[in-house]
């Protein structure tokens, strides 16, 4: 009977002992290190947002021409001479101050070298023998002649008359500090930063895409204006041209059917003063289709160099951005370091 109860007593034993063993292992505790951290500092540090900057805009002002009055009248009273025998004031006027600015025997040199191939060649080229282009100009620019001129303005690009890359530096990230027998919480927020630096140089290389795109696309644009603005400049003045040729013949022709009424000296004072206006239109004609020509080149330059400087300017503050996100995170991952003790098994 004592081995029975013998026996029931080990048995009982032995599942007490199970029963402790089974229970301790299901509440092991992790081993030291496993522990999930978490650095709200480091995760409230973001990269700025950039928009990408519209560049300046390029003001052009067109060339303008505005004819004489004084020879439109001129040219007015010419034809009614020969039917009235009668010679209107204002071309007397103009006869008179031909006389003080070009004497008889110059006069008479300009009206021999105003030759058929030299009007021609002064339509179809712009171009005149050099002393006789000399003489119109000096005409052109006496104080006695000036009223009877055309007066132009030339084309301006951002203000200025037409006659006449930086790239950016890109920051180097910065490195994360060097931190050596970190404990766990310890590696993990620096592992922390440095994830983060790598999410700071992925939306600062898209920023810096967007900008670049951007710059490239008003480049091309700008390329593609300029033949476009130049394409038409020819024809345009080639236009007027011919309409001074036109305007030029009828007052030849006026002046042939009133010779006799006008008199040799008033002929031709009259004669080289249509040949003068004449030549000095066709002159600015010509000198606005080089400047006009020359102001589209320049307006895709002046768009382009502000294209540039949106762009760098974009770029020097995605720049500046990045430096001082790096430098946020630093200082929030020392201060996450610094707190490790209250996480988990660090300090």
């Amino acid at each position: 009977m004592k081995t029975t109860n013998r026996k029931l007593s080990l048995l009982a034993y032995g599942l007490c002992l199970a029963a402790v063993l089974y229970n301790c292992k299901s509440k092991e505790v992790d081993p030291p290190g496993s522990g999930v951290y978490t650095f709200p500092a480091l995760d409230k540090v973001k990269m700025p947002d950039q928009k990408v900057s519209t560049p300046a805009a390029v003001s052009v002002t067109a060339a303008t021409v505005t004819s004489s009055t004084m020879a439109a009248a001129v040219s007015a009273g010419l034809k009614n001479i020969a039917a009235t025998g009668q010679v209107p004031s204002v071309v007397l006027d103009a006869s008179a101050n031909v006389g003080k600015a070009i004497p008889a025997d110059k006069a008479a040199a300009m009206i021999a070298a105003f030759t058929p191939d030299v009007i021609n060649n002064l339509v179809s080229k712009g171009e005149m023998p050099a002393s006789l282009k000399a003489d119109v100009s000096a005409a052109a620019a006496n104080p006695s002649l000036q009223g009877y001129m055309p007066a132009y303005t030339l084309p301006k690009v951002n203000g200025k008359p037409v006659g006449g890359r930086i790239g950016a530096t890109v920051a180097a990230a910065l490195s994360p500090n060097s931190v050596t027998d970190l404990d766990a919480c310890k590696k993990a927020a620096n592992d922390a930063y440095t994830a983060a630096v790598a999410g700071y140089d992925g939306v600062k290389a898209t920023q810096i895409a967007a900008v670049n795109t951007a710059y490239t696309q008003n480049e091309v644009a700008a390329n593609a204006e300029v033949a476009g603005c130049q394409s038409g400049i020819p024809a345009k003045y080639n236009a007027l041209i011919a309409t001074a040729k036109s305007d030029f013949d009828a007052v030849i022709a006026a002046l042939a059917a009133s010779r006799s009424v006008l008199g040799e000296q008033v002929y031709a004072q009259q004669l080289v003063l249509a040949y003068v206006t004449f030549g000095q239109i066709v002159t600015v004609y010509n000198t606005l289709i080089v400047a006009e020509t020359s102001a589209c080149t320049l307006t895709k330059d002046a768009k382009i160099s502000a294209a540039q400087a949106a762009r760098d300017g974009d770029l020097s503050t995605i720049n500046a951005n990045y430096t001082a996100t790096v430098s946020a995170a630093a200082k929030a991952r020392d201060q996450e370091i610094a707190s490790c003790h209250n996480q988990g098994n660090g300090g």
